[in-house]
């Protein structure tokens, strides 16, 4: 693939480069583009103003970009921008910013069944991992739902688990580049997450390593996406509440499972408060996620 080629490709890359623009934006751009075949040095005179200085303190962007792209496409991995067939209409809904999307395996929006983002503890119980396999995965199984998480361990991968063993797809959003896929342990549901039907995602250049800056960007990717998002157990103060939260703010449906007022997992009984649906049974699922 020669990137030159593909202009439309590295303009959508100015999020690689923190140039976020709103998808009206970024949709205007790729007009200007077309009808007007600018070089990629002027690209900064086509874009919001209060961005203009911004762009124009990253001399040859676009020669990254190409770079990164022309590695993304020498080990299979595809992208998806705002105005491209395959990038989710949720996103263009409910974020401000639309990024560049890279991934491998099948595009996320050719998703039509209820997109279900399941987050929950790195630690998470032996009763919470059993309420998974036991209610969860049969509910996943019999109505073909799609599950969406963020490859971390705990609950996140247990989640992909049980859709791999169900042979269901799975979308996982990882916090970094695919040239530093974190964490080291998720590289190996990669195949199986392909082979089920699901996706891996990146919103970040591949060389991007782990910031902690990356959680909440990826979190709100998932609640973005998301019909429904179900807290398993989560702290107080964690980036599991936080996407619940996130969820709330976007009119989501959240829903959690019941903890004791002395289990380590208060975030559980916080999204209660708040309104969050609770979920013990195959049938509470059912009827929540409306299967």
């Amino acid at each position: 693939m020669n990137t030159t080629q593909n202009p439309l490709l590295l303009l959508a890359s100015l999020s690689w480069h923190n140039i976020n623009l709103t998808p009206k934006c970024f949709l205007k751009l790729l007009k200007d583009y077309k009808k007007y075949q600018f070089p990629m040095s002027d690209t900064w005179k086509y874009i919001p103003l209060k961005l203009q200085e911004k762009l124009k303190a990253k001399p040859n962007w676009w020669h990254n970009s190409e770079e990164q792209i022309l590695w993304s496409v020498k080990y299979g991995i595809k992208f998806t921008y705002p105005g491209h067939h395959n990038y989710p209409s949720q996103l263009i809904m409910n974020l401000k910013h639309s990024p560049l999307l890279s991934y491998i395996g099948r595009p996320i929006s050719q998703d039509t069944h209820p997109l279900l983002a399941v987050v929950g503890s790195r630690r998470p119980s032996q009763d919470s991992l059993h309420w998974m396999d036991s209610v969860l995965g049969p509910v996943i199984k019999n109505n073909n739902i799609h599950c969406i998480s963020g490859g971390a361990q705990g609950i996140d991968q247990h989640s992909h688990k049980i859709s791999i063993r169900n042979n269901a797809p799975t979308v996982a959003f990882i916090p970094t580049g695919f040239k530093n896929i974190y964490p080291q342990s998720f590289k190996s549901y990669i195949k199986a997450i392909q082979k089920s039907g699901g996706s891996v995602v990146s919103l970040f250049a591949p060389d991007v390593p782990l910031f902690k800056y990356n959680f909440h960007k990826r979190n709100l990717l998932i609640a973005s996406l998301a019909s429904h998002i179900l807290m398993i157990v989560g702290q107080k103060k964690s980036g599991s509440l936080l996407t619940a939260n996130l969820g709330l703010q976007l009119n989501k449906e959240i829903g959690t499972i019941p903890q004791s007022p002395w289990s380590m997992f208060s975030g559980n009984i916080e999204l209660i408060k708040q309104g969050s649906q609770i979920l013990t049974t195959q049938e509470d699922l059912c009827t929540w996620l409306k299967v």
